[in-house]
């Protein structure tokens, strides 16, 4: 069982009930980014069932600029990045599944055989994550995290929180460095002043993703590991995507 797929059989399924002349039925391309996606999970799939009682549970907090960028923060530990310049006129709903796409890009290893929380003040993600499914161009983003999350047997949740509880995220996706000073990140201020957390590049992700797929997945935890809730701590650690060569 595969629940993360399950919006990829939709186009398959619809286009084994057309009538066809000739009991032939020619693919769409639709149904061909439906196999594609099949192709790469069962390709990096480690064939660990994905049927757990218990997982592991995580929360991160992500949000998006209109002009800025995007940010965000997960166990203390924060990112901000611009949006690549061909993709700043793009929607602000494309802006905020990016966010979460960076974010699975840095921490996804953390999360394996996890259930995962993505807070968001954007409804549109939130209901994008949960219905695993979104309208426009937001959904090829969609696409890739969903297809992470299965190889990686993440459990997707999504929680909309109202934007000024959102504060370190909206902070960062704005690189306002005043305010996340003010919040206690001063010395990760610094670090983002010196080196930004670079921009996700749709090729540098391709390769990220095969190489991936092509290593060995770590198998599940056998005891069931819960985040404490405890106020956070006034220093955060930054993290950055590595270079692949």
């Amino acid at each position: 069982m595969v629940p993360l797929g399950r919006p990829f059989l939709r186009q398959l399924f619809s286009l084994l009930q057309r009538k066809a002349r000739f009991h032939r039925t020619r693919l769409s391309s639709s149904a061909k980014k439906d196999l594609r996606w099949w192709q790469l999970f069962l390709s990096g799939w480690s064939s660990v069932s994905l049927i757990q009682l218990t997982r592991p549970t995580f929360e991160v907090f992500t949000d998006a600029s209109g002009l800025k960028g995007t940010g965000g923060m997960y166990d203390n530990r924060i990112f901000a990045s611009r949006v690549p310049s061909r993709h700043k006129s793009k929607h602000i709903n494309w802006k905020e599944m990016y966010a979460v796409l960076h974010a699975f890009i840095l921490w996804h290893k953390e999360w394996v055989h996890g259930s995962l929380t993505v807070v968001s003040d954007n409804t549109a993600v939130v209901d994008g994550l949960t219905n695993r499914s979104i309208k426009g161009p937001s959904l090829q983003p969609l696409r890739t995290i969903l297809l992470m999350a299965a190889v990686f047997n993440i459990e997707i949740k999504a929680r909309w929180i109202p934007s000024e509880e959102n504060v370190i995220a909206d902070a960062a996706s704005r690189h306002d460095f005043k305010k996340l000073t003010d919040l206690g990140f001063k010395d990760q201020v610094l670090k983002l002043r010196n080196k930004p957390t670079a921009a996700i590049k749709t090729s540098s992700l391709r390769r990220q993703l095969n190489d991936y797929f092509n290593s060995r997945l770590p198998q599940p935890q056998e005891e069931t590991m819960s985040l404490s809730r405890k106020p956070m701590k006034r220093s955060a650690q930054v993290d950055t995507i590595p270079h692949i060569q």
